[in-house]
């Protein structure tokens, strides 16, 4: 059994995932705190997982099941559980912990550094202008997608840290927005169908679950502090 944590301002979600040494018996997940109230819901799509052969590429579960129907978030952990159980299965160290450093402003135009730290050692630092990695190279100039791009081109270490970071940074443009005046999801500028939540017919009955957000630039230790461990 491999359980995970996900934490920043605006989610916290965990995931259990069970496995035979060669194959995911199961997935479940928890809603600690996320954005929209049809969230915790898509721990029901997750289940199809149940079956997918271990892989130590994160991205092996987008090869498994369709992602915009999952909220990205919880899929992404899912992913990165099932590596993390690969990895032990062949020996890894039994815990992994990631932390990304990402500041407000990312949307203003002035370039910002963003940071990610494995286990307390920084493995990456990019320069980023807006969504663009500005430096260093490769992650540049990686091209057809950045998550397609990075799981091709890298190492299955290399690339999850790149992965992680770059969601991180997809995450941290919403650092500062008021989320909170948005009465659902539907009613958010440039909506497009990429998540569970996001979908046309969940949309409009997304309320916004508000009083949610909160600030850790101060207290980084406090992030998962309820777990899991």
């Amino acid at each position: 059994m491999v359980e995970g944590g996900l934490e920043d301002d605006i989610h916290y979600f965990t995931v259990t995932v069970r496995h035979d040494d060669a194959r995911v018996l199961s997935v479940a997940s928890a809603s600690v705190r996320a954005p929209w109230a049809t969230c915790s819901a898509a721990a029901e799509p997750l289940r199809a997982l149940a079956g997918m052969p271990l892989s130590d590429r994160c991205l092996a579960v987008t090869q498994w099941t369709e992602s915009h129907q999952h909220c990205t978030h919880q899929l992404d952990l899912a992913g990165l559980a099932i590596a993390h159980a690969t990895r032990v299965r062949a020996g890894g160290a039994r815990r992994r912990q990631y932390d990304a450093e990402i500041p407000y402003g990312l949307l203003q135009g002035e370039e910002h550094t963003v940071v990610l730290a494995r286990d307390g050692a920084v493995v990456l630092r990019w320069a980023m202008r807006g969504t663009r990695i500005v430096s260093p190279i490769p992650y540049s100039e990686a091209t057809g997608g950045f998550a397609r791009w990075a799981d091709a081109t890298l190492s299955a270490d290399e690339s999850e840290a790149a992965v992680v970071l770059r969601r991180a940074c997809s995450i941290g443009l919403s650092r500062g927005l008021d989320l909170d005046s948005y009465p659902t999801l539907a009613d958010m500028p440039g909506l497009a169908p990429v998540c569970y939540s996001m979908q046309p017919e969940r949309a409009p009955v997304a309320f916004r679950n508000r009083g949610l957000i909160r600030d850790y630039d101060g207290r980084p230790d406090a992030l998962l502090a309820d777990g899991p461990d």
